[in-house]
């Protein structure tokens, strides 16, 4: 009875110490730096800038329904440029560098916001 309790005594000892030792193992902490996310404006000057360039309408009008909507609540000064624009390069995607080139010198791309982070690291 004696070594039936010693035996069981030392694996209550060996759960304990493998339990602790587990919970207090150093926690690795990982640090993301995030970028800020371009502003709705900036993307769809990204593909208009394009059209300029001479590329033709392709795949990328896809997004332009996304754009819209973003624009809607985000930049309601330039929701209904592209909301036009979107109509007109679908009524005439060879006239895509014009329309383009029209409604760039109409888009508003709002200023950049500073941190005093941002201010504090120069």
């Amino acid at each position: 009875m004696n070594f039936f309790r010693r035996i069981l005594t030392s694996g209550f000892m060996l759960l304990l110490f493998l339990m602790f030792t587990g919970c207090f193992s150093p926690v690795e902490v990982q640090k993301y730096d995030l970028k800020p996310q371009p502003h709705v404006s900036e993307k769809v000057k990204v593909v208009l800038d394009r059209y300029v360039d001479g590329m033709p309408v392709a795949s990328e009008i896809t997004l332009f329904p996304g754009f819209i909507s973003d624009m809607k609540e985000m930049d309601p000064a330039n929701h209904e440029l592209i909301k036009q624009l979107y109509q007109d390069l679908q009524d005439n995607p060879d006239d895509a560098a014009e329309l383009a080139s029209e409604a760039l010198k109409k888009l508003v791309i709002p200023e950049k916001e500073v941190s005093a982070e941002q201010v504090d690291n120069s």
